[in-house]
């Protein structure tokens, strides 16, 4: 393990050089300069490959023993290394959940957990201290919420945003080309550290009828589901007493699968590249979703503040041949969470310590002092905000709801769409005690949670050091993939 050196932690600026509109590749070369980093960075550092995944649910996938082979490339990933079965996201949408991903901070901490908002300049990033540690630092992104202007560019060389693209694109393998040809694109012998975020498992739901799954539905859907057209169905299926079709949720549900399988292929592509674009050092994968997806087990389709195990459980599987051999095979039972990826990856590139949170090979082998809690917080994307915290620990989920004052406690496991509040049960009360206990210490070291509000969007951007003016074509990008700006009651 290579000791941290210490280093000036100057900010990055950004050169924009690309074609116009949405589609743009940040090269960032020149500015990355002012950072110091390692001029000579150890031969033994692996390159790190990090794959999220958009609005991926951790039981729709075969290594989470779904009935379905929806990711054969995952689970070839899964058997060479360590697989993490009770991981959280520590927010339910996009924004909130990669800031803490890669700043390693909670929501609470960082702040983006609006819409309108960016990672401040003054958290620290993943990217930025891979390069101080002398990476090469690449990234391949394809959605607004994880886009330059929302700070996630800062400490990459390369930061190529060209597949952010209207909702019904397909873009999985234009993301993997992409990353191929910045990896063939080497101008030195320094470590690598890939970013690549796939999207199209997010809504709208494309068919790919290559998988076959969704093959037998005979409704009246078509082959693109839009998301705010499944919430109008079963909005007026609600609205005469009866339950939307079954056939179509299943249908949705199908077609949700098709995608999953479709990004699984264009990743395999780009693991199978990446085990070979450099075999005098080891390859180091990370694997994770920034959140899950409902299908009517709460009364909606998509995804918004709440926490409930649909939304929050995502995947995370550490793989590649830098895996110590003892640990490979290895499923962790411990509730974990996402945003330890970022003191795990840069611990292996030299850096521990430059982020909160335990490295994720530490809790693997026993030898950290995590205690097996996981925390998530939900918020809204525009401002239509109950603010809402969970803890997790083992099977059990504890969702505090501080604008209602409602707690709601599962077993997750025996209860899978949790539909039975064991709140106040007599042989459970220990247990939800203690995730009582774990919400309100949290609060009471980071802030007790704003209070609830409906703001329209020109009351807000008040905070230069979070907020962001977004362009119209952004905003109604956005509106399209269901993030509506008219406040919604809950679900």
């Amino acid at each position: 393990m290579h000791r941290p050196r210490t280093t000036a932690k100057q900010r990055l600026g950004r050169v924009r050089s690309a074609s116009g509109g949405a589609a743009a590749l940040f090269v960032a070369g020149a500015a990355l300069a002012t950072l110091q980093c390692d001029a000579t960075p150890p031969t033994d550092l692996p390159n790190v490959l990090l794959i999220t995944v958009d609005t991926l649910r951790a039981d729709h996938l075969e290594t989470y023993g779904y009935s379905r082979r929806t990711d054969p490339a995952l689970r070839g990933l899964a058997m060479e290394g360590i697989v993490f079965d009770r991981a959280r996201s520590q927010a339910p949408w996009t924004l909130p959940s990669m800031a803490s991903l890669f700043t390693g901070l909670y929501p609470s901490e960082h702040g983006a957990i609006f819409a309108d908002h960016r990672i401040r300049s003054s958290d620290v990033g993943l990217a930025e201290v891979m390069h101080e540690a002398g990476y090469r630092t690449v990234a391949v992104v394809s959605h607004d919420f994880v886009d330059s202007s929302r700070g996630f560019a800062r400490g990459f060389e390369r930061f190529d945003e060209s597949q952010i693209r209207p909702e019904d694109a397909v873009t999985s393998m234009q993301i993997t080309d992409a990353a191929l040809r910045h990896l063939r694109d080497r101008p030195d012998e320094r470590p690598t550290f890939l970013w690549t975020h796939y999207f199209d498992p997010h809504f709208s739901y494309v068919r790919h009828p290559e998988y076959g799954f969704a093959d037998d539905y005979r409704g009246p859907l078509g082959k693109v589901l839009p998301v705010d057209l499944l919430n109008e169905r079963a909005d007026a299926a609600q609205r005469g007493g009866v339950p939307m079709a079954s056939a179509d949720v299943r249908y949705a549900i199908d077609v949700y699968d098709e995608e999953i399988a479709f990004t699984d292929g264009a990743i395999g592509a780009l693991l199978d590249a990446a085990r070979g674009f450099d075999p005098q050092r080891p390859l180091l994968v990370v694997f994770t979703a920034d959140h899950g997806e409902l299908f009517m087990e709460h009364g909606r389709f998509g995804h918004d503040r709440e926490l409930y195990r649909a939304l929050t459980h995502v995947p995370l599987v550490l793989g590649g041949n830098a895996i110590p051999p003892a640990l490979r095979g290895l499923r962790v039972m411990d509730a974990v969470e996402t945003r330890f990826v970022a003191n795990t990856i840069a611990t292996q590139g030299g850096r521990p310590g430059r982020f909160d949170g335990p490295d994720l090979l530490a809790v693997a082998e026993g030898t950290s002092d995590h205690d097996g809690f996981a925390l998530s917080e939900g918020s809204y994307a525009w401002g239509d905000y109950e603010p809402m915290t969970s803890a997790v620990r083992g099977p059990y989920q504890l969702i505090r709801n501080f604008a209602t004052g409602v707690d709601r406690f599962h077993d997750v496991d025996a209860d899978l769409d949790e539909r039975q509040d064991l709140h106040a049960a007599r042989d459970t009360a220990p247990i939800e005690a203690a995730l009582a206990a774990r919400i309100t210490a949290f609060h009471a070291r980071v802030g007790a949670p704003p209070e609830v509000r409906v703001a329209p969007a020109s009351t807000r951007g008040h905070d230069p050091a979070r907020s962001i003016e977004m362009p119209v074509e952004e905003r109604e990008r956005l509106r399209a993939l269901g993030y509506v700006e008219e406040p919604r009651p809950p679900p």
